[in-house]
C-alpha cells in the first residue's frame, strides 16, 4: 500500500499488515472465509474472498472492513486500473467492474474462468483456467467487453504486466507465455518454476520474478533466468523496493 505489505491468509478467513522496511506486525484483520487476492486501490486494501463470493474494501490505515461487496461464485483475483477495481470469478465465469469511490458494480464480462487478472495501462487482461489455456484481453474503458482471446498454456492461473508484454503464468504446464500486449501476439514460453506450482509472477521495474517451486529471477527481455532462490509455492508481491514472497511450507513470508 506503499508502506505495508498486506498478506491474505487462506486458512483464518483474515489479513496480515506488515511493514515493508523491517516486517514488524501491524495486525490481524478479519474477512471473508479463504481470502485470495489483496488489492490497493490508492486509499483502501481490497480483498476477494473465495469462500463466501465477495469482495471487503479495508481501510488501510487501520483494517477497518469498510464494505463488503457480493460479485459472483468464487471470487479469486483482483486489480486495479486507477478508478475501479476488477474482480475475477473463478466459477462465476465472469470478471466484475467496480468503481472503487462508491463500490457501485459497474458491469461484467463473461469468460472461462478467470483466475489471475493485470492491467496493461489501457487494458484488464484474465488467465483463464479452464481447458482452453488462453488469456482475455478485456476492454478498460466503458462497459467491459472481450477484446480478444490468446493462446498461452495449461490452465494458466496468474497473469503480469512488464511495462510492454503481458506474462501468463501455467500452472498445467509449469511455464511462462509471454504475450504483447498491444495485439497479443506471442512472443516465447519461458522457464516458470514447475508444474502444478502457483506461478505467480511479479513484475519489479526492470526483472520478472515467479514463484513456484522455486523463486525465480528473469530478464524480461529474452526470459533468462539470472537467479533462483528455494522457496516452497505460493505469491509474491514487490513493494518498490524488494520482492515478496509467502512461503507455504512454514506459513511464513520471505523479504528478497
Amino acid at each position: 500500500d506503499g508502506g505495508n505489505m498486506w498478506v491474505s491468509n487462506a486458512g483464518d478467513g483474515s489479513v496480515t499488515k506488515l511493514r515493508a522496511s523491517d516486517g514488524a506486525n501491524l495486525g490481524t484483520f478479519a474477512v471473508g472465509p479463504d481470502p485470495r487476492a489483496v488489492a490497493f486501490d490508492g486509499k483502501n486494501i481490497w480483498v476477494a474472498n473465495f469462500g463466501s463470493n465477495s469482495v471487503s474494501k479495508l481501510s488501510a490505515d487501520n483494517g477497518t472492513t469498510l464494505a463488503t461487496i457480493i460479485v459472483g461464485d468464487r471470487p479469486w483475483g483482483l486489480t486495479f486500473d486507477g478508478t475501479h477495481m476488477w474482480v475475477a470469478c473463478w466459477q462465476a465465469n465472469s470478471v466484475v467492474k467496480i468503481r472503487a469511490s462508491d463500490n457501485q458494480i459497474i458491469g461484467s464480462v463473461s469468460v472461462s474462468s478467470p483466475l489471475g487478472l493485470a492491467f496493461d495501462g489501457s487494458n484488464v487482461w484474465a488467465a483463464l483456467n479452464g481447458g482452453s489455456g488462453r488469456a482475455a484481453k478485456i476492454s478498460g474503458t466503458g462497459s467491459p467487453r472481450v477484446l480478444g482471446e490468446f493462446n498461452a498454456g495449461g490452465f494458466p492461473g496468474f497473469i503480469t504486466f512488464d511495462g510492454s508484454s503481458i506474462w501468463v503464468s501455467n500452472s498445467g504446464t509449469g511455464d511462462l507465455t509471454k504475450l504483447r500486449a498491444t495485439d497479443g501476439s506471442n512472443q516465447g514460453t519461458f522457464p516458470g518454476g514447475g508444474v502444478n506450482n502457483s506461478g505467480a509472477a511479479a513484475f519489479d521495474g526492470t526483472n520478472l520474478w515467479v514463484v513456484g517451486g522455486s523463486l525465480l529471477k528473469l530478464r524480461p527481455s529474452d526470459g533468462q533466468v539470472l537467479a533462483s532462490f528455494p522457496i516452497s509455492g505460493g505469491t509474491i508481491a514487490f513493494d518498490g523496493a524488494n520482492i515478496w514472497a509467502t512461503d507455504l511450507s512454514g506459513n511464513t513470508v520471505t523479504k528478497h
